[in-house]
């Protein structure tokens, strides 16, 4: 929606609120000032004033007081007789109150009106409160009135006010004395169901006890007290003995939910007294109630015992208050406490007013003070709730911090993975040496079991975030048992443990199931058996049973170690918690995994179990029902992995030499591990090292799929494909993007959807999940499906170069690396593997040293410098942290980890913008960086290795080769025409150019390196 129509709208909402305040103060004013336009009705009313007498039993008569009190027993008829003084006017009536008594008017000794419930009466021993009216005629002038009353209650004898008027100037008369309390009534009756209301809908959204909600009850019990005991009541309700029995039983259950309100906001510190109270309440109801419905005793004789009821859970509640005063824990709910306090003052009062009042009752005060503590509750309820949101607000931020760390450990952990079995691949595939391919194998099997750890540990936040989820495939369940045992034997022969595996040999060999989730299942449960047992076995038994074409299988650990107490045992599948804490306090452990295990498992359809004994060990099993793709018996496990080995081979799936894609990575090792995967499908790929460079490619080339990896510096994949989506009429307007990364958490794949990329593909790539999608994606057109003999035998080109590779591979021990300050050759040995090749990496960083230092610091010139730059100083600052990313990357490939912390630190820095980190901490790095150009010639070959250039026709014929090599991006080839150039020493200018080509080819740089290629072509030709 636009900005106009959006102030359109916000116009509409202020003229519509203006005119309901308008309309508003119309109504005010109109009643309150302007004169009434409607007829004049005759409201007639005013208190009886005649002179009465009690008649006694004996014919004795005394002066009576009406309204008041005559002396009587209870049960005793009580007479009082008046003279009529006065003419009546034509449908005028006098109007009594029976107070629980039965009544009778006579006029001259003819029953003109009657109020007796004796036969009547449902329950009880006496009527209820009713207003009666008696019809007086204008020939009733100087007659005598009687009335008789007569009650089995505290009421007997009592009299009040006498009405003279017409019936509707009687109700207006109580309007105006009565109307606010029945006002108050319903108001408080509302106020209570919309805090009843709210509280569940709160309860709901929040999935918390909200306390407000018993509060609401209480104060909803008062107002159908109010409403029930009003003078107005005969005018609403029909029995008036259901109606008296609900005004008491409403008293009775009042405190209830008080205590239950009062249990809630003091944490239930004080929980014992407060049952006993609400016991005590509940029992005074059940007995009052019994005693009144069996007319034994009255509620209104009971009264008294329930207003000390009531009194003592006041008390409590006051003394319960005082005390968290005392321990300073009434800060917790210091706004509650005001109302509650103004409440019980409300209470004591009404109390009070009640037993002193010999006249109309109201309960006006007991109601204003419940709106009150409602009122203050509410604002507390309000501010809890705003402490929730504050919570949830930081949990989300802090859910997303942690998102962003995953995505950030997933990134940096799978990418050398990614290398690691995309280089296995290759090995598996070109390789005919059955002990290396045997190796490559178990290569292949121990990363992807790391890989499955890292996801492991990765999907914490799909558990958390509610977005696990049961993945089936087919798998082999032989090789997987392997694995596993393969892995934790090492364990335990590392603790002298005897590690036993069990396997019926006639369970089916392929399964179809989550292969990772059982994986995880199974390590985890195993890896905690050897962790917990000092001595002794661990004993790993897998068995089942075939039904209606699935497999029951029963997996089985028990252990030797040290058993977990029978108390103990509840704990066991609770997270972060750990058992037998002292004893254990050596062994590593968050407390998660068990817990993991049993939510997984329960997620299978399976559960845990354990048999346990303290000091002796521990048994976990489980069943778990997968269905059986293979039913060939997977027999011994160790002769079926070697089948496995000698049975490997690999055939491209399809090739496709007509298609075109681009890849795109600030990764050189991913490149390459990328374009070899697709080596056999004959497809060309060009490979681009940044998303500026991806936009200008698009911009000239049509590709058929384009590979886009998210995080990349200067403009990273997102930016890059939004930027390609704002472009019109380009030749990729159509091509589908990919997202080629690492960071593969809960909901990534969902959010690069949702960002636009058409496929979604993680590292490490999984060779036959990227021919699947290529296949999947490419036009049909471009796809040739030659499916001959499997890649086993390489051809004559590829094995000489896997001759070359085993002499390089042989040789490799022999190649010394000389010791140099700063430079940790073993970790450099992690990331190559080769001696030979971290050799030759360390000449390539010696090479460009210089470059890389010169660049930084023009950066660093210009950010400091204080002269203006065509430039802003974000976009420098950008260069400055895309240059330091290189420079951590090179440093960390030789093992230079003084340089690759300080040059992380300074990536972070430029991310974050802290300029003056930047300021202080450069000049050292590039003191630092610059000092490895003397340490490092130690790695560099003698000069006479090098070969005096004699004709240098070799020289450009090679720069002619190099040059189209680099434009098709065929990265090995001008690897070695520069190894070709770099073995010939030149003049200095020469010598320079040629170093800054050899890092624009070691950097992928087609742009520069074509560009620095006819920069030599033209100094060799002059």
């Amino acid at each position: 929606m636009g900005k106009s129509k959006r102030r359109a709208m916000d116009y509409v909402k202020c003229i519509f609120l203006s005119l309901v305040l308008l309309v508003g103060l119309f109504f005010l004013i109109g009643e309150m000032v302007l004169p009434a336009d409607i007829p004049d009705n005759d409201y007639q009313c005013e208190e009886y004033r005649g002179e009465w007498v009690r008649v006694k039993e004996d014919g004795s008569r005394v002066p009576a007081l009406v309204p008041g009190k005559c002396e009587a027993l209870r049960g005793e008829t009580v007479t009082v007789e008046t003279t009529l003084d006065f003419t009546p006017a034509s449908g005028s009536c006098l109007c009594f109150r029976s107070s629980k008594q039965d009544m009778w008017i006579y006029v001259n000794g003819e029953l003109r009106e009657s109020y007796d419930t004796k036969e009547s009466r449902l329950f009880g021993r006496t009527g209820a409160v009713v207003f009666v009216f008696v019809n007086l005629l204008p020939e009733d002038e100087g007659k005598t009135l009687t009335l008789v009353t007569e009650s089995d209650s505290p009421y007997s004898g009592l009299q009040y006010t006498v009405y003279y008027g017409n019936r509707m100037g009687v109700w207006h008369q109580f309007a105006g004395q009565y109307g606010l309390e029945l006002v108050v009534a319903f108001f408080t009756l509302l106020l209570g169901a919309l805090s009843i209301l709210g509280s569940v809908f709160l309860h709901i959204a929040y999935r918390r006890r909200i306390d407000l909600e018993y509060l609401g009850w209480g104060v909803v019990l008062a107002g159908v007290w109010l409403v029930t005991n009003s003078v107005f009541r005969q005018l609403l309700f029909s029995n008036m003995a259901v109606v008296n029995a609900i005004t008491f039983c409403m008293i009775m259950l009042m405190p209830i939910p008080f205590l239950i309100y009062m249990d809630g906001i003091q944490k239930e510190r004080y929980r014992i007294p407060y049952m006993v109270m609400i016991s005590v309440d509940l029992v005074m109801f059940v007995v009052c109630t019994i005693l009144h419905f069996s007319a034994v005793v009255d509620f209104a004789d009971t009264i008294r015992y329930i207003a000390v009821t009531s009194m003592l859970s006041i008390l409590l509640m006051g003394v319960t208050m005082v005390m968290d005063v005392c321990r300073r824990k009434v800060k917790e709910y210091r706004i509650a406490a005001l109302g509650v306090l103004g409440a019980a003052l409300a209470a004591c009062v009404q109390i009070v007013v009640y037993f002193l009042s010999a006249v109309q009752f109201s309960g006006v005060i007991l109601a204003l003070g419940l709106i009150f503590l409602l009122l203050i509750s509410v604002i507390g309820t309000i501010q809890e709730i705003l402490h929730i949101e504050k919570e949830k607000q930081q949990a989300i931020l802090s859910s997303e911090a942690k998102a962003k760390f995953l995505a950030n450990m997933s990134h940096e952990i799978r990418t050398p993975i990614n290398a690691v079995l995309g280089m296995d691949a290759m090995i598996l595939r070109e390789n005919k040496d059955p002990k290396i391919k045997e190796y490559a194998v178990d290569i292949r099997n121990a990363g992807q079991t790391l890989l499955g750890l890292i996801n492991d540990i990765l999907d914490m936040s799909k558990i958390e975030s509610g977005k696990m989820k049961i993945v089936p495939a087919e798998y082999d369940f032989s090789s997987m048992l392997h694995d596993i045992a393969n892995m934790i034997s090492l364990k335990a022969h590392d603790k002298n443990l005897n590690f036993h595996v069990l396997v019926n040999q006639q369970l089916p060999s392929r399964m179809y199931g989550d292969e990772i989730r059982i994986r995880q299942v199974l390590i985890n449960i195993l890896n905690n058996a050897v962790k917990y047992t000092e001595q002794g076995s661990v004993t790993f038994r897998v068995d089942g049973r075939v039904e209606e074409g699935d497999a029951i299988l029963l997996f089985s650990v028990k252990d030797t170690g040290i058993g977990i107490k029978e108390e103990d045992l509840s704990k066991l599948f609770v997270e972060f918690e750990r058992l037998d804490e002292d004893r254990n306090r050596n062994i590593e452990g968050t407390g998660l995994g068990m817990n993991i295990t049993a939510q997984l498992l329960e997620m299978m359809g399976s559960h845990i179990q354990v048999n346990s004994v303290y000091g002796q060990g521990s048994e976990f099993f489980f069943e778990l029902r997968q269905k059986i793709m293979n039913p060939e018996p997977i027999g011994n496990l160790e002769e079926r992995i070697r089948q496995q080995t000698r049975e490997y081979t690999y055939n491209a799936s399809f090739t496709a030499p007509d298609a075109h894609l681009l890849v795109v990575d600030d990764n050189a090792v991913n490149l390459k591990v990328f374009c070899g995967l697709l080596k056999d499908t004959k497809v060309q790929i060009d490979q681009v090292e940044s998303g500026m460079e991806c936009l200008e490619r698009v911009r000239k080339n049509h590709y058929d799929i384009i590979f886009l990896d998210h995080m990349m510096p200067e403009m990273d994949g997102i930016e890059t494909l939004h930027a390609m989506k704002e472009m019109r009429d380009y030749p990729c307007k159509d091509t589908p993007v990919v997202a080629l990364t690492a960071n593969a958490v809960a909901g990534a794949k969902e959010m690069y959807l949702s960002e636009g990329f058409d496929e979604f593909l993680a590292k490490p790539i999984i060779p036959d999940k990227l021919e699947n999608l290529i296949r999947r994606m490419l036009p049909r057109e471009l796809l040739v499906f030659d499916m001959g003999e499997p890649v086993q035998k390489p051809s004559l080109e590829r094995e000489e170069s896997q001759q070359a590779v085993a002499v390089t591979e042989n040789d490799t021990d022999d190649v010394k690396l000389p010791e140099v300050e700063g430079i940790e050759w073993d970790y450099g040995v992690m990331h190559l593997h080769d001696k030979a090749l971290l050799l030759e990496t360390a000449r390539d960083f010696y090479r460009m040293l210089d470059t890389e230092a010169d660049y930084l610091e023009d950066c660093y010139n210009q950010l400091f410098s204080g002269k203006e730059s065509s430039e802003s100083e974000e976009q420098v600052l950008n260069l400055y942290r895309i240059k330091v990313h290189a420079m951590k990357g090179s440093s960390a490939l030789i093992g230079a980890m003084q340089l690759f912390g300080l040059a992380k630190t300074l990536e972070y820095a430029a991310r974050d913008g802290k300029i003056a980190v930047i300021e202080h901490l450069t000049p050292l790095f590039l003191q630092e960086w610059r000092s490895y150009k003397e340490k490092l010639k130690v790695c560099m070959p003698p000069e006479e290795e090098r070969i005096a250039v004699e004709d240098f026709a070799v020289i450009l014929e090679y720069l002619d080769i190099l040059k189209p090599a680099m434009e098709e991006q065929d990265i090995d080839e001008a690897d070695r025409i520069m190894e070709a150039l770099m073995q010939y020493v030149y003049e200095d200018e020469i010598e320079k150019v040629m170093e800054q080509l050899q890092i624009a080819v070691t950097d992928i740089d087609s742009d520069r390196a074509i560009e620095l290629i006819d920069q030599l072509e033209t100094m060799i030709m002059i």
